[in-house]
């Protein structure tokens, strides 16, 4: 008997060059189906509502999204390629294969059924599987003699030259052999593919990982200068610091100057804003090229209930005005209003009082620039709008932390002041 049917002359015919293509599905649907499930995962445990702040940092993305939606095809039509394949190969090396049940059974093509039959029962003892024999070999002999011995599988073997008939091509998800015992060419190509797989894996999941560690990194700068608060006060308060020591240190801790740098970048924006608005809307009047006619009598009387309705018009207007004005306090105080044309600015709008009018006010006080400011004398600040080191009073976060704190210090004073009672503080 020869290797009981083993692979024939017609390899060629074989397309080998999709083994690659079939590791490199299956692996990409394995690879993608973890990662879906693990999305999935990461949003059933997620609940915004509870979520930390560094939960809600590293929120996973929705399941409802166009990126899951993306995947999920993407492992749909893998695996179904995959599956075609390995149909396509698997049918190709059947189809290739010749399958001749006399070369299988060892036996002459006059033989007749009873020397078929003894030697499919010889072949059977030598390789049957419980005798430890070859499962594959043993399933050819019994195709063999099921060719010349039964009516239906011979008329099939003479007509398709296989005793189950013609071989269909039919979608094969299974982990075919040649997969995992690759040889020849087909060997060292899937061996090399499947060595740039792991290595892009590996690569893959070390930029995943530094992603993560510099995401978290991050969080942790955001959140860590309220933690540095408590070395900065502890390295410059001593027992024989003043109450306006502590109260100036407590005006420049880190977490301090942080969130002042923050407003004071959003105001500057703001103030942009307004006064490109500003220039908008409030284009160069143009010189009028009306006459006035006086032509005594009656255009006398006219002018007269001309200058009253002009009188009352501009009293109207102005009430209007201080009635806006004063509604676009109320929603600036409240919160409810962050337009920039209804945000009043100090520099811009009237009626404004703010940093500048304190530290005026305070100067006649001896109280600016704050005075006894020795714990600060020799500490510098890093101004993160230029990067530049700056010393305390000239630092803008700095400086407007410490014109609040003496405004608080000096409130009495301040709030008695003549402007309050015709002006907007802010």
């Amino acid at each position: 008997m020869s290797d009981a049917g083993g692979d024939g002359n017609n390899g060629d015919s074989v397309p080998y060059y999709l083994m690659p293509v079939a590791a490199v599905l299956g692996t990409y649907a394995v690879i993608a189906s973890f990662r879906a499930l693990y999305q999935a995962y990461q949003n059933f445990k997620y609940n915004p509502q509870t979520a930390t702040a560094k939960q809600r940092l590293n929120a996973p993305k929705p399941i409802k999204s166009s990126q899951f939606a993306f995947l999920i095809i993407s492992i749909v039509i893998s695996i179904v390629g995959y599956g075609y394949v390995c149909a396509l190969v698997n049918n190709s090396i059947t189809s290739s294969t010749v399958f001749d049940p006399y070369d299988i059974l060892a036996v002459d093509p006059s033989s007749d059924s009873a020397a078929i039959k003894s030697a499919y029962r010889a072949l059977s003892k030598i390789h049957h599987p419980d005798k430890g024999g070859d499962t594959k070999i043993f399933q050819k002999i019994n195709l063999a003699y099921k060719a010349l011995s039964d009516e239906v599988a011979r008329s099939n073997f003479e007509k398709y030259g296989h005793p189950d008939g013609p071989q269909t091509q039919t979608l094969s998800f299974a982990l075919p052999d040649w997969l995992l015992h690759p040889e020849g060419k087909v060997a060292a190509v899937l061996v090399l593919l499947y060595l740039a797989m792991f290595v892009g894996i590996a690569i893959y999941a070390i930029r995943y990982v530094q992603a993560a560690d510099n995401k978290a990194s991050k969080a942790a700068m955001d959140t860590s200068v309220s933690a540095a608060d408590p070395a900065y006060l502890a390295s410059h308060l001593s027992p024989t610091s003043t109450h306006l020591d502590v109260l100036y240190l407590i005006a420049t801790t880190p977490e301090s100057i942080s969130i002042t740098s923050k407003n004071i970048a959003k105001a500057e924006e703001l103030r942009k804003e307004k006064l490109k608005l500003l220039k908008k809307r409030n284009p160069k009047k143009q010189e009028s090229n009306e006459f006035d006619f006086d032509d005594g009598g009656e255009w006398a009387d006219d002018n007269e209930e001309d200058e009253a309705a002009k009188v009352a018009a501009e009293a109207a207007k102005k009430a209007e005005e201080e009635k806006r004005l004063a509604a676009a306090q109320l929603a600036n105080a409240t919160g409810k209003s962050n337009e920039p044309a209804n945000i009043k600015m100090e520099g811009i709008d009237d009626g404004v009082l703010g940093q500048k009018w304190v530290e005026d006010s305070l100067k006649p006080l001896k109280m600016w620039p704050p005075p006894n400011m020795n714990v600060l004398e020799k500490q510098t600040f890093l101004d993160t709008a230029d990067g530049k080191v700056k010393s305390a009073l000239d630092h803008p976060a700095v400086r407007r932390n410490l014109c609040m704190t003496m405004g608080r210090l000096n409130s009495n004073m301040l709030n008695s002041h003549p402007d309050l009672g015709e002006f907007f503080f802010i």
